[in-house]
């Protein structure tokens, strides 16, 4: 006996094995699934990362409005707080050429709390391009110290965090991995002088200018370098001071300091 299906039952039978709508999840996402070891390592940093500000005061006099004083902007970068006394390490070319200036105004601005504060330079290393700042901000102020790692058991092609200031947009944070170790590199300083700077941390997080001073952090929120340089016309070879070179330079510079 045949078998014979209607052209209905057709049409009705290649309904069925046609494409089904796809149906929304609106299930939630635990925060446990989101919350990966990035974002637990930022969070445990953030209030340790500030972002800087350089200003110079320049006076005049208008005809129309007579004597005036204006603050005309100078560079920005980035910082790591280092003690609990408002004591801020950058790079020595974020503030470059405002140590002997009367009229060089240096802003820090926290991240909690969320206020700028004038800062002024306390000591700096031009050959290593570190500078310390210290944040004039009042008394019982909160300062959230970063908690320090160490560069000598770095691994290449594990996950590094840089978090910073770049072009103003502070606290903003990239992702990449740890490219090379000891790196050697020359560059241009501020004061035109060409200086080689050894045994660099090279990454692949995005650093753009304003990075500078800030933070590169490992997986387990510990700063392990502080962002100094980019390779020009290049994308993703940034570099870092490592943070053993940060401790033993700082460990000399504030002790001369005493």
């Amino acid at each position: 006996m045949k078998t014979r299906l209607s052209a209905s039952a057709l049409v009705f039978l290649a309904f069925l094995a046609g494409p089904v709508p796809a149906q929304e999840d609106h299930t939630p996402i635990p925060e446990s699934v989101r919350e990966t070891p990035v974002v637990r390592a930022v969070r445990e940093v953030s209030d340790s990362v500030v972002s800087i500000q350089c200003a110079l005061t320049v006076h005049g006099t208008n005809p129309w409005f007579g004597d005036f004083t204006e603050e005309i902007p100078q560079g920005q970068g980035s910082g790591v707080i280092y003690d609990k006394d408002g004591l801020v390490v950058t790079n020595y070319h974020v503030v470059f050429g405002l140590e002997n200036d009367p009229d060089a105004k240096i802003y820090v601005k926290l991240f909690k709390p969320h206020k700028k504060y004038p800062a002024e330079i306390v000591t700096f290393d031009k050959d290593n391009d570190i500078a310390v700042l210290r944040v004039l901000a009042p008394k019982g102020t909160v300062f959230h110290p970063i908690p320090m790692g160490t560069s000598s058991d770095l691994m290449i092609g594990e996950t590094v965090i840089a978090i910073g200031n770049p072009f103003g947009q502070d606290h903003t944070v990239t992702v990449g991995v740890l490219s090379a170790k000891n790196r050697t590199i020359k560059i241009t300083a501020p004061d035109g002088r060409t200086r080689t700077f050894k045994g660099l941390l090279q990454t692949d997080a995005a650093i753009n200018p304003g990075n500078s001073g800030g933070a590169l952090v490992n997986l387990t929120g510990k700063l392990i370098g502080i962002n100094n340089a980019i390779r020009r016309f290049s994308q993703g070879i940034g570099y870092a001071i490592p943070v053993d070179t940060v401790k033993r330079v700082l460990d000399n510079l504030l002790t001369l300091d005493k």
